[in-house]
């Protein structure tokens, strides 16, 4: 496949699923980590959050997928998500099924409503969102328009690609022309995974299961990817991920809206007071990391 030599990729972190349904909220008490006060999270930047527009919501009501949008989501819910968690901004992206269901038409129309809502957002919220868009894979061309059509008209900060296109994995050389032209623009990609190539597991939704396997590859590849804390800020989860990724490659994420605020703020705490970074570790989790890859979100005053 296409290398990854100018592309920063935004993988979500390979634990998320399998501890979403073992913590309960109000179970942790945040107490401070070293060197730093409770407080070090005010300005983040979240890199894992969802949007759910009615244009993508009225889709899968017709394709009878509507199982995929089990959370309500607003802008004005988002914000107060977000101020309630010292979130300074939240990156929207377009989660699994994506917009294409089927028909390459009707998918080309929906990513383009998807990414103008998106950029709409943007434009009146500029500190406090930011979007990936989305592309209709895998309709090649129609992807390749999507990207043209949001860097030259919509500003957007990245794209987001499913690990899987209807079973074909982003590595497939198929896909290579869309991962030339991310590489020509230099785009941060978000890579969000989704159910894997056959038959769910009976009684088991793919998103606890399927998706933690749909995010696999090579070591030396994956250590250089951005990971994100979404459902993953856990004392068991951390020392291995900060362990694995290169320094300065994990990103703070919510995943709300499919996280209930609760869980997204039990994670949060628990990552908060994580003892095994320092403040400035922190800082570069809450913020600074994702800086270096958004530099237009780089040094906006605090919330």
């Amino acid at each position: 496949m296409t290398g990854w030599t100018r592309r920063a990729v935004l993988a979500t972190s390979t634990a998320a699923g399998l501890l979403a349904g073992k913590v309960r909220a109000g179970t942790i008490t945040a107490t401070p980590a070293k060197g730093m006060t409770m407080t070090p999270g005010a300005n983040r930047i979240d890199v894992h959050q969802h949007l759910l527009p009615p244009e993508f919501l009225a889709a899968l009501d017709r394709h009878g997928m509507s199982a995929w949008a089990p959370a309500k989501w607003s802008a004005e819910g988002a914000l107060a998500m977000m101020d309630e968690h010292q979130i300074a901004t939240g990156i929207l992206s377009l989660s699994t099924p994506g917009p294409h269901l089927g028909n390459d038409a009707e998918a080309r129309v929906l990513a383009r409503q998807v990414n103008e809502r998106q950029a709409a957002l943007v434009q009146a919220h500029p500190d406090r969102f930011g979007m990936f868009a989305c592309v209709p894979l895998p309709d090649i061309d129609g992807a390749l328009q999507a990207i043209a059509y949001a860097y030259d008209h919509l500003s957007t900060d990245g794209v987001i690609l499913l690990a899987n296109n209807a079973g074909v994995y982003v590595g497939d050389p198929a896909f290579d022309p869309v991962m030339e032209e991310l590489n020509r623009r230099s785009a941060v990609v978000f890579i969000h995974p989704g159910p894997i190539a056959g038959p769910p597991a009976k009684g088991i939704h793919p998103s606890l299961a399927d998706f933690l396997l749909d995010t696999t590859a090579m070591l030396t590849d994956l250590s250089s990817f951005y990971f994100d804390t979404a459902l993953s800020g856990s004392p068991t989860v951390l020392p291995s991920l900060l362990e694995f990724a290169r320094p300065g490659h994990v990103l703070f994420g919510s995943d709300w809206p499919y996280c209930p605020e609760k869980t997204v703020g039990v994670f949060t705490d628990m990552l908060q007071s994580y003892q095994g970074l320092d403040a400035t570790g922190h800082a570069a989790i809450n913020r600074g990391s994702a800086e270096m890859l958004f530099p237009r979100l780089a040094r906006r005053t605090a919330i």
